[in-house]
């Protein structure tokens, strides 16, 4: 356990900055790796560290396996941003304590090596840059061209957020689709060919048996909402990660049948989703 330093401050500035404490966070740059002992002693999150150096990746998997972080808070990677396929839309929070090993190059591949991780409603990336360097990387994002990107400078630090919605996504709010019972989706982003986003997550066991045609799952703000016979659950739909989940005595009761019935399609759904 370290006493209070520079890197508590650090790590505890880019939690105020960016409102964000729990979900993926990628550190890029493991450096003295004290950032990432901050972060997760200071927030929920799940850390996945890279780093181009084989050695300090085996050390920080080490010493995290000795305190039980290890493939529960924290994971490392070998590689750096320009080198690594890192999947889409999942890091809630972006931070390097080594800019450098993050990887960073001039031109544009930089800022959407960093971007693209970024997950929509409000994800952002936190770099210590240098007022030149902010100059230039805002340059970069710019001619990316990035949708829905912002980039701002907040003390020491160049933030670039990704906003909203991803452009052509839909959103699916009630049983029937909408209001309106339209069965119909403005989605334009999902086609074949498809692959697999992410896995695991919490457990099926107290989701509606399909048999009794409970209400549709429902989307809405990068949240996909799911009814059970005592509760309702909203999962992070970029990484299947619990949001949260609370507890309703009977709330899908009258559609928790194992014998085939008309359910939500004969009395409709119980709940609407919103942003």
């Amino acid at each position: 356990v370290h006493a209070p330093d520079r890197w508590s401050d650090t790590a505890s500035g880019i939690l105020e900055q960016t409102n964000a404490t729990s979900g993926y966070c990628l550190l890029a740059g493991i450096g003295s790796g004290r950032l990432l002992e901050e972060l997760v002693t200071q927030s929920e999150f799940s850390v996945i560290a890279i780093d181009p150096d084989p050695q300090k990746v085996a050390r920080l998997r080490r010493n995290c396996d000795d305190r039980d972080l290890y493939g529960s808070r924290v994971a490392g990677l070998v590689g750096a941003l320009h080198s690594l396929d890192l999947p889409p839309h999942f890091a809630r929070l972006i931070v390097s304590e080594d800019l450098a090993a993050a990887g960073v190059v001039q031109g544009t591949e930089f800022s959407q090596k960093v971007f693209h991780p970024l997950r929509p409603y409000g994800g952002v990336a936190c770099l210590p840059l240098a007022v030149e360097q902010h100059a230039r990387f805002a340059a970069e994002v710019a001619q990316a061209d990035l949708a829905n990107a912002e980039i701002a400078r907040s003390g020491e630090q160049s933030l670039l957020r990704r906003v909203g919605p991803l452009p052509g996504s839909g959103v699916w709010t009630h049983h029937n689709g909408d209001a309106a019972n339209t069965v119909f989706s403005e989605e334009q982003l999902v086609r074949a060919p498809l692959g697999i986003l992410w896995f695991g997550g919490p457990s099926n066991a107290e989701v509606l048996p399909r048999h009794g045609h409970g209400p549709a799952p429902q989307v809405v703000g990068g949240r996909l909402f799911i009814e059970g016979e005592h509760m309702l659950r909203a999962v992070d739909v970029y990484t299947g990660r619990l949001l949260w989940q609370r507890e309703f005595e009977n709330l899908g009761s009258p559609y928790a049948s194992v014998a085939h019935a008309p359910g939500a399609g004969a009395v409709g759904g119980n709940y609407v989703s919103v942003a």
